[in-house]
Order: C-alpha cells, then structure tokens, then sequence
C-alpha cells in the first residue's frame, strides 16, 4: 500500500478547504446570471464539463443526452439570462484578487509569447493598470 505525502489530517482540511474555495469562486459569477438554472447550466457545462472547443454537439455527447437535447442547448447559448461580457469581468475579477499575475507599480503585465519550433519567443510585455 502506498503513502501519501500529506498526513492524514492535513489532507482531510484541504480538501475541505479546497471544497470551500471552489464554491465560492463559482458562487461569485451568480450574479452574471438572471435565471438561476442558467447559472446552474453554465457551472456544470462551462466550469465542469469542457474538455473540447466542438460546441454544442460536444456538450451533448459528453452529458449523454438525446438528440432532442441540441436545441435546448442551443436555446441556453442564445439566452437573454446572461450575457458574455458580465463573466468575463468577473473572471477578471477572480484572477486580480487571486494575486497570481505579476504586477509592476500597480499594473498588471501580461506577457505575450509565441511559440516557434519549440523556441519560445518572447513578443512584447504590456502593462495595464485596472481600477
């Protein structure tokens, strides 16, 4: 049988802890939502579920629902329960209070990089500063 690293005790309270996180990090991109089933929708296909960029139909064959299903997905992507530019503020709000991206005299910097025959090149370094 193999030991864990992490003493009993210390793994129960982190994952309690990491529980804790989770919920309130989701529970903040709520108010993004008018309709509670859209926010409930959007934690479970957009938080949970994505693991391919093939859209809808993915969506479907990863929950294992019927045919009939497309178009009630379709009817969630195009609701008027929620709009794109509210969770992405909030997202951004998320990552600046997490303090893990650098900053520089209040300014966040974002580092762009491109990546050519596995050399990473190094593009630019912008700074913006948020309110």
């Amino acid at each position: 049988m193999r030991k864990s690293i992490i003493p009993l005790k210390a793994a129960k309270w982190l994952q309690k802890n990491m529980w804790r996180w989770m919920n309130e990090t989701i529970g903040q991109f709520r108010r993004c939502f008018s309709r509670t089933r859209s926010y409930e929708w959007f934690v479970v296909i957009g938080l949970m579920l994505r693991s391919d960029h093939l859209g809808v139909t993915s969506i479907v064959r990863e929950l294992l629902l019927t045919e009939n299903s497309y178009n009630a997905m379709l009817h969630f992507f195009r609701s008027a329960a929620w709009n794109i530019e509210s969770i992405i503020l909030t997202w951004t709000d998320i990552v600046k209070s997490s303090g893990v991206l650098p900053a520089l005299k209040g300014k966040l910097l974002i580092i762009d990089r491109k990546t050519k025959e596995k050399q990473i090149i190094y593009t630019s370094v912008c700074s913006l500063r948020f309110p």
